[in-house]
């Protein structure tokens, strides 16, 4: 019996899998972090649980590894009005449904630093590989003038 229900459990984030889009594996991912901070078991999170979960999936993706609690509970929120508030929940579809349409906004891709030098660069019309390399020319300097 226990055989057959993970079977089941498999089959249905398959379903999912193909429902989203995503692929079995990203799925899988996404189902790890969520039932890791599901404390209760109850195939939800509450505001705080959801936003850890989005912090664990960034971090076992590797991606926005300076993102302040701050900055993320932000960005969910916006990105996600009224769902993560305190004392609702999220259902494990919901928070793939989230995922898929905004894990990979730029918010959440690129550095603190690099979102300054973005706009930075939009605000002085130029390129951002522009003012990109103009800061690490700039580097350079510093860390030769300081003996590094």
């Amino acid at each position: 019996e226990n055989v057959r229900a993970r079977e089941n459990h498999r089959g249905d984030l398959v379903r999912l899998a193909n429902e989203v889009c995503m692929n079995l594996h990203d799925i899988m991912l996404l189902k790890s972090a969520f039932e890791t901070f599901d404390a209760n078991k109850c195939d939800s999170l509450d505001a705080q649980q959801f936003h850890k979960a989005i912090r664990e999936v960034l971090r076992l993706q590797g991606r926005a590894p300076d993102l302040t609690k701050d900055r993320l509970q932000a960005m969910t929120e916006s990105h996600f009005p009224g769902t993560v508030a305190e004392g609702d929940t999220v259902s494990f579809k919901t928070f793939v449904r989230w995922y898929c349409s905004h894990g990979f906004c730029e918010d959440l891709l690129i550095t603190d630093e690099e979102q300054w030098l973005r706009k930075l660069a939009k605000y002085y019309g130029v390129s951002p590989d522009y003012v990109t390399r103009i800061k690490g020319m700039f580097d350079s300097f510093e860390k030769c003038k300081s003996g590094g």
